[in-house]
Parts: structure tokens; sequence; C-alpha cells
């Protein structure tokens, strides 16, 4: 037996009050013989006997009564043959819903998407599997929830809309997790909606292991309904954002604007015009997509009197209309600075040759003495780089705020000291023995380390280490950018507030590594600077879901395909001089699925039930709530005294 509100079982030792009051009363009294009653008590020595039988009986139906209100209140699960003897409907049910952007590719000749089809679906569920049950709403984009009167209510709420953003599967199990944990229900299930999108479930995630302890950390017993929306579209044209650059040609300006391009079924390779819009200028270009992603570039002359370069690119409409369409918005540089503080005199001279050669650019380089960081801190710091300098409580909070606003910080190993210091922790110096570590893979699509807006890849496999000190990657909110042969990170980041504190293993000292070559020191660097000064700058683009906008911010569409436009859609907006442009993530594009066996695997030991399957209906929960039944044990007890206490008084036949 499982209680659900197992704090209550104190309360048990309240049963044998009756008894115990039944003992002090007896106590009150005084036993005084006097003649007259030997022959009483022969008398009525056999009523006197049925009477003892009649009060035991009274204080157990008392005793009976306390100890199942007490119980009931406990909320106790029964488990085996009387659980499912006496199961019944859920009593909440929690519809988890992934919003994410490739759930709005359609899903039938209709034109419905995949997230509308799974939403009709519920909305047509028999009303004996729901009815009675609370309904509660979570999705993947805002992960709260919402309650919901009744599954037909489902595809007319704002919280199940679509979006353009991504999602995180295990983050949306564990919010489900949450709500039940929460409420305490003694049924439940989790009705799970999802396209099996590799790139939002990604079954390697360690988050995993969170969502399903939560699960099977609850109480009662919860079973998941995978409601399994696919079908794609046989022939369709797939828009992706690249990246942009700004050229400097003497006095003048100039943007260059990558996209990538594709093309499906029946129009691969196909000429079609692609729309350019630079400025509310628009432009036609003729392409013909390959199956496969393929980038282009077009390169436009900035006007002097322009602070901001903005426009969209766009296909003409298909298939699937939310993948057609990109939007950019580029700001003139703005002048920042980069801080740094290092204990080694030659990564440091290092670090600001390739931050700012020759003093020269728009990057002012301020290097801070040791115990004098927070006082560096001033104007527009786009990075923060310490390489193996102790910071005191007080200098590690500074750096943490300017993080948390925005600002980049990346930190570099100490070369002698053990201990590590600020944000990360560092393990023990290691160094190559025969040969030097070689960078195996890396993360080419976001980051420091990305593919250049031409779609040419970093030189990573030039990079040699010979010495590292790894930092602590153990923890799930850790992002590896690079991996080393033998698996241990060398680029990690994690998200602080608004801003990234980037780790990274190895020195661009001789010694340690070929870093000081510049094929990938520089580029790094200055991606780190330019993600750090996107708070400096009037505009940026960025990825729907993670940008949001604050409180008192409130930005207007300038550009957009869809009328209710806002963070999670894809679009053109501005708020006073300030643009901003989002566009889907480019892994919701990916094909690749996972099968619900992988579900299962995830999610164990928790029950997962492929929704239309035939196990849909079989094997019913093995425990079940009997505080009703308790409460019937209770009036039964109560009945029952009430008849023994008015036999005792009830007068004798002659």
């Amino acid at each position: 037996m499982i209680f659900l509100q197992p704090e209550l079982l104190w309360g048990l030792l309240a049963a044998p009050l009756p008894v115990l009051i039944h003992w002090l009363n007896r106590l009150r009294y005084r036993r005084i013989s006097w003649a007259a009653s030997l022959f009483l008590r022969a008398a009525t020595r056999t009523s006197t006997r049925r009477s003892k039988i009649r009060h035991w009986l009274i204080l157990a139906c008392r005793v009976l009564a306390l100890s199942s209100l007490l119980l009931l209140l406990t909320r106790p699960l029964v488990g085996g043959w009387f659980g499912v003897m006496l199961a019944a409907p859920p009593d909440l049910i929690v519809v988890a819903l992934d919003r994410s952007a490739s759930m709005e590719t359609p899903g039938d000749d209709d034109g419905r998407s995949r997230r509308q089809l799974a939403l009709d679906a519920l909305a047509q569920t028999p009303p004996d599997i729901w009815k009675g049950a609370r309904l509660r709403l979570v999705d993947s984009a805002t992960l709260r929830p919402v309650m919901v009167a009744s599954p037909a209510a489902l595809p007319h709420l704002e919280a199940a809309s679509g979006t353009d953003a991504g999602a995180e599967i295990a983050a949306l199990v564990r919010a489900a997790a949450e709500s039940l944990a929460a409420e305490r229900p003694g049924r439940a299930e989790i009705w799970l909606i999802s396209d099996l999108q590799a790139s939002s479930w990604k079954p390697d995630d360690p988050q995993w292991r969170g969502a399903a302890a939560a699960l099977a950390s609850l109480p009662q017993d919860v079973m998941v309904r995978l409601f399994a929306s696919r079908g794609r579209p046989s022939s369709n044209r797939t828009l992706q954002w690249v990246g942009s650059r700004r050229v400097s040609m003497g006095e003048h300006l100039r943007v260059e604007i990558a996209v990538a391009v594709r093309a499906e079924g029946d129009l691969a390779n196909e000429p079609v015009m692609m729309s350019w819009n630079a400025l509310g200028v628009r432009s036609p270009t003729e392409v013909r997509p390959a199956p496969q992603f393929g980038v282009i570039q077009r390169s436009f002359e900035w006007p002097a009197n322009e602070p901001v370069f903005w426009g969209s690119v766009e296909l003409p409409p298909d298939a699937n209309p939310s993948d057609n369409c990109v939007f950019f918005a580029v700001a003139r540089p703005a002048a920042v600075r980069a801080v740094m503080v290092a204990e080694h005199e030659d990564c440091a001279r290092r670090l600001r040759l390739a931050v700012s050669p020759f003093g020269t650019g728009r990057v002012e380089v301020v290097r801070a003495q040791p115990g004098l960081i927070g006082e560096a801190l001033t104007g527009p710091v786009a990075l923060i780089a310490i390489q193996g300098v102790p910071l005191t409580e007080a200098e590690a909070a500074v750096i943490g705020t300017w993080v948390g606003e925005g600002t980049t910080a990346l930190w570099m190993p100490p070369t002698q000291r053990d201990a590590g210091s600020g944000d990360w922790k560092w393990r023990d110096l290691e160094s190559a023995t025969d040969t030097p570590w070689r960078v195996t893979a890396w993360n080419r699509r976001d980051g420091p380390l990305q593919d250049g807006a031409d779609g040419v890849p970093l030189p990573m496999d030039r990079l040699a280490v010979h010495r590292r000190r790894s930092a602590d990657g153990a923890a799930a909110d850790h992002v590896v950018h690079a991996l080393l042969g033998d698996g241990m990170p060398l680029v990690l980041s994690k998200t602080v507030g608004l801003g990234r504190s980037y780790a990274l293993a190895t020195l661009p000292l001789d010694d340690w590594s070929t870093l000081g070559d510049g094929w990938i020191w520089v580029p790094m660097l200055h991606r780190m600077i330019d993600e750090g000064a996107r708070r400096w700058e009037a505009a940026h683009t960025a990825v729907c879901g993670r940008w949001r906008p604050a409180a008192e911010e409130v930005w207007r569409p300038v550009e957009s395909v869809r009328p209710d436009a806002h963070s999670l859609r894809a679009g053109l907006f501005r708020w006073g001089d300030r643009f901003i442009a989002l566009n889907r993530p480019p892994e919701e594009d990916d094909s690749d699925t996972i099968t619900p066996e992988v579900v299962n695997q995830r999610l164990a030991p928790v029950r997962v039930v492929l929704a239309g399957d035939p196990a849909d209906a079989a094997g019913e929960p093995t425990r079940a709530e009997v505080s009703l039944w308790l409460a019937v044990v209770a009036i039964v007890a109560l009945i029952a005294e009430s008849w023994l206490l008015g036999g005792e008084y009830r007068p004798q036949a002659p």
C-alpha cells in the first residue's frame, strides 16, 4: 500500500483515543459494596455480560471509524488484485504538447498540420476515457500548466497554437511530472503529443534521466499515452537562415546574406524564383534547389544613412508554407570593450593580438590587474576573458552580473594551480604522450566553432593539443562545442541569464596547443565578442524560442508571414530604434525520427502506450485509490455504533 499524503499517517496515533477516553471515564467512579448489591449482582449477571460485549463493540466501531477517516486523509493506494478490482478512470490527465516548428508540417492532404491533426483527434476522444477527470495542458514553449475544460477545447487554446520554435521533450515530460506531483491525483495519465523528431527528443540528452526519475518517483500509477503525429509532404522546398557578415570597403560597408535552400520530391532541381527583400526593396533571383541543402549568398550595399540593414528572403508557396521565409537584421558594428585578466604574459599577449591586432578596430582591449577586475568592467563590455587568476567572491559576483546581462565570458585554465575559480572547476593537468590530442567532433551549426557564412568549416583538424586541463562538464546544462579523440571536451559552455560562459581546456601557448596559429583562435574569439556585443547593437538575428523580450519592451512586427506574430513566431520585429529578426531553428528541418521503442526506453519503468494500438486498452494499472471505500467503512462503523448505543437504552420486554 502506498500513501499520497504519507505525512498524515501520524494521525493514526489518535486511533486508540476512544479506548483511552473509556478507561479514563471508568476512573471517575468509586466502587462501594452494600448488602443489597449481592442480590442485584446475581440478578443482572447475565445482562451485564451482554452489556460488556456491547461496550467493546461500540469501542471497536469508534476506533474503526476514526482509523478509516484518518486513513482516508492519507489517500492510500492498493495494488494487486484489489487494485484491478477498484481501478477507476484517471483523476487527472496532463496533455503534454510538442509545439515545435516541425509540428506545423502538413500531415494530410487537407493541409492540416501535425499539431492540428493530433489536437483534432484528442477533441474526438470518447468521453468515457476522460469523463470525471481534471485536464491540464503543458506545452513545450512555456512549460506552464493550463487548466482545460475538455479535449474539445484544446484546438482553440493559445497555449496549444503553433510556433516556429524548437522543443525539449525531456523538459516537457519533466514539467508534466511536476504538475502531477503538485496536484497528487489518485490515478493519472500523460497524453504526450509529438512527431517524434529526433532533434526535439534528443535520446542521448542527460535530462532524460531526471525526467524518468521524476515520473518513477510519483506514488500514483502514471500511464503515458503517446500520440505520434507524423506524415510530411512528398514535395516541398525549405529555406534556412545561415548567417550574415559585415564587410568594410574603405569608408563604405557591404552586408553579405547567406541562406540555404533544399527541394524534395518532384520539386528537386526545378527552377524557382527566390525573392530578396532588402530595406523594403524586393529583387528576384532564380535558383535550382537540390535534394540537399545548398548555400546561396548575396551581397548588398549598405546605405550610409541606414543604421540597421533588415529584410527577408522568401520562396513561393508550396505544401509547407511555414519553412518558406527567413528574416535578417544587421546593425552597424558597435564599439565595444574586451576585458582580460591573465596570469601568463604570453597568453595575455596572444589574447590582445587576436582580439584587436595592433590596437586597431572596433574592440578596445583592457587588461585588468588581479583584484581590480571590477573597476575595469565599465562601458560596453562584450567579452570578459579570465586565464588562471583566482577571484574573490566579490569579483566572481560582478562577473556573473555582467554575464547575466548578456556579456560573454571565456574561462581558461591556470598553468600551475590545481583549484578553479569562477564558473568552472579545472581537473588535473594532463599531457599527451606519443601523439597530441585531435578534435574529432565539434558543433558546426551553432556557437563559436560554427561554419562560416559561406559554409566553409573552421580547420579544426589542424588543431593539436599537447597539454590540457579539462573543465568539469558533468552538469546537465552544459553544452559541448568540441570533443577530443578520447571523448574529453575541449570547449564547453553554459547559459548564465542572457549571456554565456565558455570554458576552454587548453591555452594558445606553444607547449600547450597550436591555437596560437590563429586559424581557430581568432574567429572563435571574435564570434564570442559578436555574441556579447549584441546587447550593445541596435539589431541582431536570433532563433525563435531562445530570445525573449524584457517585460517593459513592446515589439511590433515589421514583417511576418503570420498575423499572430510574437516571440515564438518567425518574423522581423521593432521596438523603437532596435530590430530583432527571428527564424526557425535549423534542426527543425531534420527528417530523422525516433521509434516508440526508444520512448519506452527513456521513460522506463513508466508504462508507455501508443495511442490507437491494441495495447492501449490492455493492462490496467495495478494500484487504485481506496479513499471512497474508506469513507464507506467509516459511515458503516458510525451507523453500527449508533445502533449499539440505542440498544443499550432500549427498554427490554417483560
